[in-house]
């Protein structure tokens, strides 16, 4: 990166007086009570602001040492995570007295004036590359970054006064663009709730006679659910469908895994096919899929009950609308009982009763549903693209910053290495700190 005059470029360290981390400790995975003590998860810090919600419960027994409390205007940062999050920095707005620093979530210690230049660097692109690069770990799933490594991390240093105008606006920037994410935010839960209206709205009219879902099914396919004891998962054999693969009313064939033949041959009544059905009846209740798409032979989980629509009461699409509904919903989420996991007995899915109209009146409500639906998720994905590109945006920003094109230069500023030359020499007058036991 070309420098502008009067900038100079330094290692995190140049600017970092000390890192603090806190201890691994076994806690209760809920969040601290009144007069209770926690520590910060690393989702505290992940998505670019401070959740102090983000925190786990520390023994009553336990004293954590004071340097790990964490005070307003505490920079954070994760040294564990995914490739694509370790590394995360948050600065602290508002800190509940209770909470404290975990192994896993740092407080980086810099000069005071140069705290939100850091915190901006490091979300850069710039200063993403690096740690991505510094970020040590074999898995994709976690990765770690050493104090020693945050140290190597470069960065360029502007003059003090271009530093204050540089953060200024972006301060000023990033503050539009996350009261523009935070509307965009509430678009998902919009959205689920105008999908229930017109779920509401298309079932309200009613017509024909109550009838009971199990009286729905084909005779000869009885609503059932699938493998008991799935045993070993191999990477061939037959496919089976657990909870997991069943999202947004549809099957995801890339993620099902497979199970033994002979196990499949076992339950083979459990077998599903196109048109079927499926309900979720163990853990996560309720959830819904229409089964379409299916190249070959296919068995369902334990978890999953398969409904087989009877074609001359019942179209399997107006049938998967109907459960997805708010009433039956309710009804599943009131008849589920709790042992180990949440379970729905499938007898109570078979009492389940609603008014089933006639097929041409299903085949026209449908048609309702799916053309509203298609609006809504094309209003969603464009609200999806925004985010996107609020986001990219946020990076320009940066890039122009650390260029030193976002704001005006101005040639009387105090150059940077003289800014970094007095940090020297203020940490070499500096007393050394006495190293010894911590008292317990």
């Amino acid at each position: 990166m070309t420098l502008p005059n009067g900038w100079a470029q330094t290692t995190l360290s140049g600017l970092l007086h000390r890192c603090e981390a806190g201890k691994n400790m076994r806690c209760e995975e809920r969040l601290p009570r009144d007069g209770e003590r926690g520590v910060v998860k690393v989702s505290a810090v992940t998505w670019g602001r401070f959740d102090p919600t983000q925190s786990k419960t520390l023994p009553a027994n336990y004293l954590p040492p004071e340097v790990a409390r964490i005070r307003n205007g505490d920079l954070l940062i994760s040294r564990a995570n995914t490739i694509e999050l370790v590394g995360a920095v948050a600065m602290v707005d508002v800190a509940p007295n209770s909470l404290f620093l975990s192994d896993k979530v740092l407080r980086l210690v810099v000069e005071e004036d140069a705290k939100r230049w850091v915190l901006w660097f490091l979300r850069s692109s710039f200063g993403r590359k690096q740690i991505e690069e510094l970020a040590s770990g074999n898995q994709h799933s976690m990765r770690n970054i050493s104090q020693d490594a945050l140290r190597r991390v470069r960065l360029p240093v502007a003059p003090a006064t271009e530093q204050r105008r540089v953060v200024q606006k972006i301060d000023s920037l990033t503050g539009k663009s996350k009261r523009a994410r935070d509307h965009l935010d509430h678009i998902p839960r919009l959205v689920e709730k105008y999908k229930q209206a017109v779920l509401a709205a298309a079932f309200a009219r009613g017509g024909g006679e109550p009838v009971r879902l199990g009286e729905l099914a084909l005779p000869t396919a009885p609503i059932r659910y699938g493998v008991l004891q799935p045993g070993s998962v191999k990477d061939v054999g037959v496919p089976m469908i657990r909870i997991c693969d069943l999202q947004d009313g549809k099957v995801v064939w890339p993620e099902v895994r497979r199970i033994a033949p002979t196990i499949d041959k076992q339950f083979s009544n459990a077998r599903v096919q196109d048109g079927d059905v499926l309900l979720t009846v163990v853990g996560t209740i309720g959830r819904v899929a229409v089964v379409s798409g299916m190249h070959e032979p296919t068995n369902i989980a334990r978890a999953v009950a398969r409904i087989r629509p009877n074609p001359e009461k019942v179209l399997s699409s107006w049938l998967g609308w109907r459960l997805t509904n708010n009433d039956c919903q309710r009804t599943f989420a009131l008849d589920a009982r709790e042992v180990a996991r949440k379970t729905l007995n499938v007898s109570l899915v078979k009492a389940l009763s609603f008014s089933a109209p006639s097929l041409s009146v299903q085949a026209e409500t449908v048609s309702v549903i799916e053309t509203a639906f298609t609006w809504i998720d094309r209003l969603a994905s464009e609200a999806t693209s925004a985010r996107k590109l609020i986001d990219h945006l946020d990076q320009s920003v940066f890039t122009k910053a650390f260029r030193g094109e976002l704001v005006p230069q101005d040639p009387a500023d105090e150059p940077a290495c003289v800014l970094l030359e007095r940090i020297r020499a203020e940490r070499g007058a500096a007393p050394k700190a006495r190293r010894g036991r911590r008292a317990q």
